[in-house]
């Protein structure tokens, strides 16, 4: 092994709490268009987050600006990682092995995961679909991030939440693992 991708949502992240948290504000039947519908294009940097919001959020009865909005959206994100995981990957890097990120986020949140939580520092590379420009699962993006990896995907072990992800990356070769839970991940890593 030398090189590991770790998925951020659903992996380090395994508190997606914003939904929740715009729906004491915005009933979810409100937001939803919005998340199934222009969301989508600013996943893979084919639409701004900033402009696709300013267009939703009056009609959303929300009364701050749209900067407020995104505060609010990424100021829960320092509290929802599972740190257990940077001391492994601190490990990782010491000995060598590689260790990137990949994630289907846009611009504005992998900007904030990446300079203000953080973890810009401990990844290699980061591989966002927002940079991409297509989402996991799609092939492109598989491509991309081995196109970007100097490592032969034989000796690469990718992690993630998604059945669906895994299965794709699978399929170009890559030794891939399910992420279940952090006991488990462990587990898997010592053998």
């Amino acid at each position: 092994m030398k090189a590991v991708i770790f998925d951020c949502d659903g992996m380090l992240n395994t508190e997606i709490r914003f939904s929740k948290r715009l729906a004491q504000y915005v009933p979810l039947e409100i937001s939803l268009p919005f998340f199934k519908g222009p969301f989508q294009d600013c996943l893979v940097g084919r639409a701004d987050l900033k402009e696709e919001l300013a267009k939703v959020v009056k009609h959303w009865g929300w009364k701050e600006s749209v900067t407020e909005l995104m505060n609010f959206w990424f100021a829960d994100e320092a509290n929802i990682f599972n740190d257990a995981f940077f001391p492994i990957m601190e490990d990782l890097r010491r000995r060598g092995v590689s260790i990137y990120l990949a994630t289907n986020n846009e611009k504005y949140r992998t900007k904030y995961l990446l300079e203000t939580r953080g973890l810009g520092k401990l990844f290699d590379a980061t591989f966002s679909s927002s940079i991409v420009g297509y989402k996991k699962p799609q092939k492109e993006f598989y491509e991309y991030m081995l196109a970007h990896i100097p490592e032969r995907k034989e000796n690469v072990l990718y992690w993630d939440d998604d059945a669906e992800h895994i299965a794709i990356s699978e399929g170009f070769g890559m030794p891939s693992r399910l992420y279940t839970t952090f006991d488990d991940f462990v587990a898997t890593m010592n053998k």
